[in-house]
């Protein structure tokens, strides 16, 4: 699976057709990754804001009868500390094992913002995972439905802590 190191110029929500939300993730070269996941959204959201690097894992598909288009699907997302001396963003690495990355010994900085948000979808998929066998079903259990339940969770732990649930 394909990785890089990239600064987030925009994100955004679309609608599948079936109407669940995707968000969409653009690079300073205008690729584009796209999640269902909306803490991983959130997290290119701050790092922009912050103006911060981060990592991409993503899997990349041709799409298209002639493999006009690539979509690239968002495996994980991670701000990237990038403020040692000379680190331009135009010297940034394009990947993990660029020379130009830092040494693996070099702690990872992430904000407190970003702290709450992992704990947050770590609990949310932990409550997720302990309502399935509590769900009213003979079906078998989808992790897309794991991942929507996790996301319900998430969303209203976030609207409590802001004080509107």
């Amino acid at each position: 699976m394909p990785e890089r190191v990239v600064i987030v110029s925009d994100e955004e929500q679309k609608t599948t057709k079936d109407n669940r939300p995707i968000y969409v993730v653009v690079d300073e070269e205008g690729r584009e990754y796209s999640t269902l996941e909306r803490v991983q959204a959130q997290v290119a959201h701050i790092a922009r804001e912050n103006g911060q690097h981060v990592l991409i894992d993503f899997t990349e598909k041709q799409g298209g009868q002639f493999n006009q288009f690539t979509n690239r699907y968002i495996n994980s997302i991670r701000a990237v500390a990038d403020d040692s001396p000379g680190n331009e963003p135009d010297k940034q690495p394009t990947t993990l094992f660029d020379d130009a990355a830092p040494p693996p010994e070099t702690p990872v900085r992430i904000s407190e913002t970003e702290r709450q948000l992992m704990i947050v979808a770590q609990s949310s998929l932990a409550r997720a995972i302990e309502t399935v066998p509590l769900l009213d079903t003979d079906e078998k259990i989808s992790p897309t439905t794991i991942t929507d339940i996790a996301d319900y969770y998430g969303t209203w732990a976030v609207e409590w802590a802001r004080g509107g649930a």
